[in-house]
């Protein structure tokens, strides 16, 4: 990850991202990695934040576990290949003992199909590490209060049209699918389309039910296997 971005590091340059807090409380969160100088810098970056609040950093899947038993944390940034094997198993079965947690996974490349199985297995985002500063601070934030959140380095690669993969559904419902691929929330998607969230929400549902879909997870997933082009810059 570019830890820089477009300033130097140091524990002030964290500040040219951060908006005023206005009162709102931290976010926590923690860090799964096994690269010990990316989790240095972060460590040092984060430092003194006044939005974020890096609870600390574990190397494993078992120290990860024993931060979460005895901590409140609101986002668990975790490692795709972490000693060489996957954590998305583990990240299923904390979901249902954690369900507080937000799972935001990090990897070398945004595929759309390694991005789809991690959000298949519970995951709300996937940030790229070749991703600036700015785009994780704004996948933390987005994590903290439930918005999904994918790298803008997604690799469409090839793929279908969409009229060929999605003939079930209407036109405004294919355009819901794709803000929903561009992580907005309903709240936004209602505005842009100068309709009510309710009327998103309706959608919504039926995009579940001619998808043979059984969850918002699910919708994503199928957003973003059908429209890995339409994330937000």
């Amino acid at each position: 990850m570019e830890l820089a971005g477009k300033c130097k590091i140091t524990n002030r340059a964290i500040f040219r991202f951060e908006p005023a807090m206005n009162g709102r409380k931290r976010v926590r969160f923690l860090v799964v990695d096994d690269h010990v100088l990316f989790c240095d810098l972060l460590t040092h970056f984060f430092s003194n934040s006044r939005e974020f609040k890096l609870l600390g950093v574990a190397g494993s899947l078992s120290e990860a576990e024993r931060i979460l038993e005895r901590e409140e944390v609101d986002v668990l940034l975790i490692n795709l290949h972490l000693h060489g094997e996957t954590p998305l198993p583990t990240i299923s079965a904390w979901r249902k003992r954690f369900p507080s947690v937000r799972f935001l996974i990090m990897g070398a490349t945004a595929k759309p199909s390694v991005v789809a199985e991690t959000t298949k297995w519970g995951a709300i985002g996937f940030v790229s590490r070749r991703d600036a500063l700015a785009a994780l601070l704004e996948a933390l934030r987005r994590a903290a209060v439930g918005l999904p959140y994918v790298s803008s380095r997604l690799n469409p690669g090839t793929r279908s049209k969409s009229s060929d993969l999605l003939p079930a559904l209407s036109p405004r419902e294919t355009l819901i699918l794709r803000n929903i691929a561009a992580g907005r929330p309903v709240r936004t998607i209602a505005e842009n389309l100068g309709i009510s969230t309710k009327t998103v929400e309706r959608h919504k549902e039926n995009i579940k039910i001619k998808l043979n879909l059984r969850s918002a997870s699910e919708i994503l997933r199928e957003a973003v296997r059908v429209f890995p082009a339409e994330f937000d810059d």
